[in-house]
């Protein structure tokens, strides 16, 4: 029953890239077929341990094709009945649920959901993609909020299962979380090798998805080192990646990142040009540390101008100056 439907969810994120925009669409039709027969099958079968799965199932596809409302509603159910019949499916849900509030920037939520599964990283060994799949939705959103060095053991785990088994998912993800962990760290030569090297390891590894995640972290990369056709370019090869596999959230994200300033026109107006400096700036990671080193001002000055620019903007957090800014903070 539930095999088929995990093989078109799989589908969804390993399409052959550059496929053709009839068969992705035929692949999503697919999948959202697929979850509506398990759902109809679950509610005939009965029972909180099948419906969980069948849950969790649609829930992915309406995830990756960017039904957010339907997704979270679907996986926090499913999330909700794992638990009260303690299934083994719960850590899926949960990981699954995490995937999607990264893609729409939500960090925090993303940490709550995962929280207990971080809590027992350490009891359980490896990291194989069936048991730590959500590592690098957990290692983006502590970058996010700034949480890095509690993010590098998690990318070291990665880094380590993909070197002694040879696994060209760890491999490629691995990298691709320690360019992030390094970029936050100010690190940026090391992290743009970082990031070089997991762009080789998805040469072999057919997850076009993954690797067009990557992409945007090498396009933030360029970014920081000025270098905005480079960094366009990355952004626009990623758009089209997402945009053939339907993931809408990310093709938005993208999107928004390859514009040529990154702010959204009401919201860049409403900014002074040392304001929106600021923004980009700590939009890209920076601490205020490292930006008043950049901008050669004081911290405070730095503090000052970022409280004008949450003012204006009606934010709270980074995360949600990301969003705002046009591109996931990182």
């Amino acid at each position: 029953m539930f095999r088929k439907m995990i093989c078109a969810v799989a589908a969804l994120t390993m399409t052959t890239i550059p496929a053709q925009a009839q068969e992705t669409a035929e692949t999503e039709v697919a999948a959202a077929a697929d979850a509506r027969d398990t759902v109809e099958r679950a509610e005939r079968l009965g029972g909180a341990h099948v419906m969980s799965i069948a849950l969790t199932m649609r829930g992915a596809v309406a995830a990756y094709t960017g039904d957010d409302e339907a997704a979270r509603t679907d996986l926090r159910t499913a999330l909700e009945l794992a638990n009260s019949c303690r299934s083994p499916y719960a850590d899926l849900a949960s990981a699954l649920l995490a995937f999607l509030e990264v893609s729409v920037g939500a960090y925090e939520a993303a940490l709550d959901t995962l929280e207990p599964m971080l809590r027992v990283f350490d009891t359980v060994p490896g990291a194989e993609f069936a048991s730590k799949g959500y590592l690098p939705d957990a290692v983006e959103a502590l970058v996010a909020l700034g949480r890095w060095e509690q993010a590098e053991p998690l990318a070291a785990a990665m880094e380590d299962t993909g070197r002694r088994f040879h696994r060209p998912w760890q491999l490629a993800v691995g990298a691709r979380c320690r360019s992030m962990v390094l970029l936050a760290a100010g690190k940026v030569a090391e992290a743009e090798a970082a990031a070089a090297e997991a762009m080789r390891h998805h040469q072999r590894l057919a997850m076009p998805f993954e690797r067009a995640r990557t992409q945007l972290v090498c396009a933030q990369i360029q970014r920081r080192r000025r270098r905005r056709r480079a960094a366009e370019a990355q952004f626009a090869e990623a758009l089209g990646t997402f945009e053939q596999l339907g993931a809408a959230l990310w093709a938005r994200r993208a999107e928004a990142g390859a514009g040529p300033v990154g702010v959204d026109a009401d919201a860049g107006r409403a900014l002074t040009g040392t304001e929106r400096r600021i923004a980009e700036l700590a939009a890209s990671g920076l601490t205020n540390r490292e930006m008043a080193a950049e901008l050669y001002v004081s911290p405070k000055t730095v503090e000052a101008h970022l409280t004008q620019v949450y003012r204006k903007l009606g934010i709270r957090s980074r995360a949600e100056l990301g969003r705002v800014m046009g591109r996931s903070v990182r």
